[in-house]
């Protein structure tokens, strides 16, 4: 869900922005490809290039796919340094994409505290980022497992004593059961849809 996120923030630079370069769509070609290189090489090129226009919505969708380009190869720094780039007047779609990625990637480095922030500020710009709303509770356990005493051994994934499900095991199940019913919505609407109509 997270990589459609990206994709669709960064394709959505060719229906907002009226002058959407080739690199641009190249960019987000390469990175749904995961061909990173040209990615990376494609979004400077079009950074460089609204920046010369001086169209600054443009320049944004760039240094936002090309974040999302180094966050993709675990090149944190490089990707967090784009998102800090980015202007505060950036679209909401944007914004809320950027501080989305900057929970990835502090999450990844073990700075759950800050990826609770982030997944936070994401949700206050978009209440239906069913990613974050996961992601944060995730972070919030996980930094109350790092604050907590390491005298527990055993997987964050496994079963509590009692032999119940623990509750990442719990947010696991949910988000199984909510793709099982998706599938079935498909399904269903697919077989309503194949119904001859005489």
């Amino acid at each position: 869900m997270a990589r459609k996120r990206v994709a669709l923030t960064v394709a959505l630079c060719a229906l907002i922005v009226s002058s959407c370069s080739d690199s641009i769509l190249s960019g987000t070609l390469a990175w749904a490809r995961k061909d990173w290189t040209s990615a990376v090489v494609s979004f400077l090129t079009a950074e460089t290039e609204f920046s010369e226009r001086g169209d600054e919505t443009g320049r944004q969708f760039a240094l936002y796919g090309l974040a999302s380009a180094y966050l993709a190869q675990d090149e944190y720094d490089a990707a967090l340094q784009r998102l800090e780039m980015l202007s505060p007047a950036a679209p909401d779609t944007l914004t809320a994409s950027a501080w989305y990625q900057r929970g990835i990637a502090a999450f990844r480095q073990g700075r759950f505290a800050e990826a609770e922030h982030s997944f936070r500020k994401t949700l206050e710009i978009d209440k239906s980022a069913f990613d974050a709303r996961i992601n944060l509770e995730l972070s919030r356990r996980a930094s109350a497992e790092q604050r907590a005493p390491s005298h527990q051994s055993g997987s964050p994934l496994s079963f509590n004593e009692t032999g119940e499900p623990g509750a990442d095991e719990q947010i696991f199940t949910m988000i199984r059961k909510k793709e099982q019913d998706r599938w079935k919505n498909q399904e269903d609407d697919s077989v309503e849809s194949s119904i001859a109509d005489y």
